[in-house]
């Protein structure tokens, strides 16, 4: 697993440790998280409730953070919002406050009606998997799970029945300009692959996913990957799932 080395997604490096999944802290373009899994890779943007309502206020997570989120990961992305909340008095939202419950200043105009309809929007609208946690702690369970799952990825029997009712949309996704960097900070989390070997292996594959199915044949194609960098590389993904 990768995680953000920003405040707000490095915090979780010792409690995910202690879970038995210490991620590899690197500075990500998209995404607070990237999990890494058997042939797939999943992109996690954690926000807490202030800071989800923030970026709703302003537009940002809907113009700027989900487009990222998209081009780098396709379908295969997450928002996870952590705070605990419910419905108050007159329908505003309101959190936990030592013994009691009140409404934050940052909750701004957003009322809890208006913040559930946002969420069902990104879900059926968007398209977008969205987790809630009521905290840290309940947000490196799920991070720590869903680790767990990916490395399996290949072998759920659920997948079988799901794989005849694709809609295309994974297709869609595919086909979209990707952004590389993701690509490159996976490259070079492997043994024995330089930032220069990273590069072109980004700029080649052009989305992490792309890169972790990459056979040996599809490897060697790229400047300065001969057949024994590709056969660890291929070698290195299979232990990582």
């Amino acid at each position: 697993m990768l995680l953000d080395d920003r405040i707000g997604s490095n915090h979780y490096e010792g409690a995910l440790a202690r879970a038995g999944v210490p991620p590899v802290v690197k500075r990500l373009d998209s995404a607070d998280a990237i999990i890494i899994g058997d042939g797939a890779v999943f992109g996690v943007e954690i926000k807490k409730l202030g800071d989800l309502l923030r970026t709703i206020h302003d537009g940002r997570f809907a113009g700027y953070q989900l487009p990222l989120l998209r081009a780098s990961f396709g379908a295969d992305c997450a928002l996870l919002i952590e705070g605990l909340y419910r419905r108050g008095d007159g329908g505003a939202i309101e959190v936990r406050r030592g013994d009691g419950w009140e409404t934050p200043k940052w909750a701004g105009h957003t009322s809890y009606d208006g913040l559930r309809n946002w969420i069902l929007s990104m879900q059926f609208k968007a398209r977008l998997q969205v987790i809630e946690t009521p905290g840290a702690a309940g947000t490196v369970t799920w991070l720590a799970r869903m680790h767990a799952w990916a490395a399996r990825y290949q072998e759920h029997r659920s997948h079988v029945a799901l794989n005849t009712i694709n809609d295309g949309d994974d297709a869609e996704w595919e086909t979209a300009e990707l952004n590389p960097t993701q690509a490159f900070l996976v490259a070079k989390t492997f043994k024995g692959v330089k930032p220069v070997r990273a590069k072109a292996l980004a700029l080649h594959f052009r989305s992490p996913r792309r890169l972790v199915n990459a056979t040996v044949e599809e490897l060697v194609k790229v400047d300065g990957i001969g057949k024994k960098i590709a056969a660890d590389f291929v070698a290195a993904c299979e232990r990582e799932g």
